[in-house]
């Protein structure tokens, strides 16, 4: 998150919020967490345009919020860590790929685009800017196994 430019988007607040957070002299332990595989879908919706999903050219390596708590959790019962450390699943994909599986899974035939110029939840990060960092914890549960063990979306008639 502090590798994303500071343009007002999304990630300054939360940066904004560790900053605040870190200066209370409190001490704490920050979890960063790359995408949610579970957030793929909102990622969509809040790039649609005009009945497509346009989202920059960036390279994500999402996790499930299952592992993310389960880390969480073990954080939450240790010493605090002065600081942040970040969390991300196993495999990398570009944003667009890992949008499109979501949507083609749910049958979701909105066709995802890939624009330069997309912003992504009002930032304009650099294509690595939301890759985990050297030290980064990297769970173990792949997209494809949250997909095979997630619950089945109800289809309304």
């Amino acid at each position: 998150m502090d590798r994303v430019r500071d343009d007002g988007g999304a990630f300054t607040a939360l940066r904004a919020w560790e900053v605040m957070i870190e200066r209370s002299g409190i001490p704490c332990s920050i979890l960063r967490s790359t995408q949610l595989f579970e957030a793929a879908e909102v990622i969509a919706d809040t790039a649609t345009e005009d009945g497509a999903v346009r989202v920059p050219p960036l390279r994500v390596q999402p996790v499930s919020l299952t592992d993310v708590a389960m880390y969480l959790a073990h954080i939450a019962v240790s010493r605090p860590l002065g600081g942040a450390r970040e969390i991300a699943g196993p495999e990398q994909f570009g944003l667009d790929r890992f949008v499109r599986i979501a949507l083609a899974t749910d049958a979701d035939r909105r066709p995802v685009l890939t624009h330069a110029h997309s912003p992504f939840l009002g930032a304009r990060p650099r294509t690595w800017d939301l890759l985990p960092g050297p030290g980064a914890f990297v769970a173990q549960t792949s997209y494809l196994e949250w997909f095979v063990g997630r619950p089945v979306p109800e289809v309304s008639s």
